[in-house]
């Protein structure tokens, strides 16, 4: 069990309310096994027919498509929350607690779904009472008092909901997981003799502490899973340093080493002199190569704290850039949902011509936009109907992802 700094209870959860994994092999491996033992069964009582064979076999597949589904619907569930509570008696501080930590872990799926170009939407869904999307509640571990309740806990909030609230308030939002990535964690520490060391900073002590807080992260439900994984031996000093610098030729080294395309490099390396932690991230995720260098200042005694935050905020860049990359690709696809075409009668408000041209453009060339017509026009905006694969509220959807907002407005729809 980690030792957390006491004046916080950890980066993870500051970072949540501040805002701000190999499993599907294992279910597919499960069901194999269960396929094999029912046609051993068959076997030894051979007078069973073919047909009953494939009832079972449906039933199994039927089961195969249920946690596939649950495993599509798994970015709505927030892991290993820590939540803590003082009152009167034990059961109001549970019950604090549990609402405070509600509040606060739907506030991190949020942000774990909605590009950050959005969140300042975010304002309309933040205020709803999110026992509305409370779909269960799982208790990992934890430990009360007479007056107090500390634990962590799982977090499901219903997808059918929370996506039909983000529609509502036209707010784009991602939900499909990443491929997986391998997170190699490395700690370099300074060189023995260096002022200022202290105990967490020891090669030991800062590489347990550097993978640890990865690993604490809700990797499995995360937008961008990661398996972390320590430096393997063979893998020698210049690889290192080569990929840390930017040099992607470094990178295959990794990619045969982990078996696997992407593979990425963390590597946290204190320098107590300035009292900055320096981390680097490179290698090559969901969405390409980078590298990215980032500082943290830190007190001597918060320098595992330090190494907290800078795991927490290293994910959620990770994070970012597939969010961002599937922001792009679900705008330019935007509009091709099957659903009937719908007649959609808008106005366009603008500032000036040249922000009329935009506009126009920007909207005619919407992919699913068909039978687009300017009707009225004036000095300050123009009167224009359309057609759109599920009217006004898909249109609103498809244009929120490029940043324009639609407002309903007596009848129609307005475009400020």
């Amino acid at each position: 069990m980690l030792t957390r700094p006491k004046f916080g209870r950890n980066a993870h959860t500051d970072c949540r309310q501040l805002a701000d994994y190999p499993i599907g092999s294992q279910i597919a491996l499960g069901m194999v096994r269960e396929i094999n033992d029912l046609a051993q069964a068959m076997i030894r009582f051979g007078n069973m027919s073919a047909g009953f064979f494939s009832v079972v076999l449906a039933a199994v597949s039927l089961q195969g498509g249920a946690q596939a589904a649950q495993r599509a619907d798994r970015v709505f569930t927030v892991a290993n929350f820590p939540v803590e509570a003082d009152a009167a008696n034990a059961v109001l501080a549970k019950r604090k607690a549990v609402a405070d930590g509600r509040r606060a872990a739907f506030r991190s799926l949020l942000k774990r779904l909605v590009p950050v170009t959005s969140y300042a939407r975010l304002k309309a869904v933040k205020v709803i009472d999110p026992r509305s999307f409370d779909a269960g509640i799982a208790v990992k571990s934890e430990q009360n008092s007479g007056t107090r309740y500390v634990a962590n806990l799982d977090f499901a909030f219903s997808p059918r909901v929370v996506r039909e609230t983000l529609r509502k308030y036209a707010i784009p939002h991602v939900e499909k997981q990443a491929p997986r990535t391998t997170l190699v964690a490395v700690y370099s520490p300074p060189a023995a003799g260096t002022a200022g060391i202290t105990r967490d900073m020891t090669a030991s002590e800062g590489t347990y502490l550097w993978t640890s807080y990865w690993k604490d992260q809700d990797l499995r439900n995360a937008l961008t899973p990661l398996t972390v994984a320590k430096r393997k031996p063979q893998i020698r000093n210049d690889a290192v340093l080569s990929l840390a610098s930017g040099d992607m030729k470094a990178l295959r080294i990794f990619q045969t080493e982990y078996r696997g395309e992407n593979v990425v490099l963390a590597i946290a390396e204190p320098d107590p002199a300035r009292r900055r932690l320096n981390v680097v991230i490179a290698g090559k995720d969901a969405v390409g190569s980078f590298a990215l260098k980032r500082r943290y200042r830190y007190e001597p005694e918060d320098f595992a704290y330090a190494l907290d935050l800078a795991s927490v905020i290293s994910f959620g860049i990770i994070e970012g850039r597939w969010k961002a990359s599937q922001s792009q690709a679900n705008a330019r696809t935007a509009g091709y949902s099957g659903a009937p075409l719908q007649d959609v009668q808008l106005w366009v408000a603008f500032a000036d011509l040249g922000q009329w041209r935009s506009r126009q453009k920007m909207i005619s060339e919407l992919p699913g936009v068909e039978n687009f017509s300017t009707g009225g026009l004036s000095a300050r905006g123009a009167s224009v109907t359309l057609k759109f694969p599920g009217g006004g509220e898909q249109l609103r959807a498809a244009l929120a992802a490029k940043g324009l907002q639609l407002e309903p407005y007596q009848g129609q729809w307005l475009m400020r």
